[in-house]
């Protein structure tokens, strides 16, 4: 099936397992085709499946937080989830190399996973989406921008991030921002169009408070 346009945004949010319901799309070249005509809803959800209640040969989704990384193992990652009572492993067959990103705490959302009575496999169209639960990264909402000084701020779960000129320019995702262009003149135009999005910001601790190192809208 392919998304159009600002379907695809929203499909985006879909998870492996859901049930969709199709209206008014067209066939081409083999594909189901979602265009500006068409309608789709999500009619049954996929739930994660608690650990204890694994069961052996279902394709399922599970949501855990990575107690050990084992490491690569050949063409294997292999780590281990809880659920804070229940520990089971979980070898990544598909694309190992994500695997390297893992650090203990972090969150892990596999979908479509396998379960074998000993362990989770995530291979062939399974999925792992990790959130990392670090102490220096915020996700929510932005709730504002603004200038203080010759800093623009991002403010967003009621702190405040100042951000750098060239950082500001990634966030706001604009090619190149010229010396001549007035700075407050960009936050103020920016700023209605972004508020209220989901924001990603990784921030250091400075003496002069919360500076952003790297910010997306997402």
């Amino acid at each position: 099936v392919n998304f159009w346009g600002e379907e695809a945004k929203k499909a985006g949010g879909m998870h492996l397992g859901d049930t969709l319901e199709i209206k008014k799309a067209y066939v081409k070249m083999g594909k189901v085709n979602i265009g500006y005509k068409s309608t789709y809803s999500v009619t049954k959800e996929a739930k994660a499946v608690p650990i204890p209640e694994l069961e052996e040969g279902a394709r399922l989704m599970v949501v855990g937080k990575v107690d050990s990384v084992l490491g690569r193992k050949g063409d294997v990652f292999i780590f281990s989830i809880t659920d804070g009572k229940k520990s089971v492993p979980v070898s990544l067959l598909n694309s190992p190399a994500r695997g390297e990103q893992l650090r203990v705490g972090d969150s892990v959302l596999l979908e479509g996973a396998e379960y074998n009575g000993a362990e989770i496999l995530v291979g062939g169209r399974a999925r792992m989406l990790l959130r990392k639960n670090r102490e220096n990264i915020f996700r929510g909402k932005l709730e504002g921008l603004s200038m203080e000084g010759e800093n623009a701020v991002l403010e967003a779960g009621g702190e405040k991030f100042s951000i750098e000129k060239g950082a500001l320019v990634k966030f706001l995702n604009l090619k190149e921002l010229k010396e001549d262009i007035d700075l407050r003149m960009i936050v103020e135009m920016k700023e209605p169009e972004i508020k209220g999005k989901g924001v990603f910001i990784v921030f250091k601790e400075t003496k002069a408070g919360k500076q952003a190192e790297q910010a997306e809208i997402r």
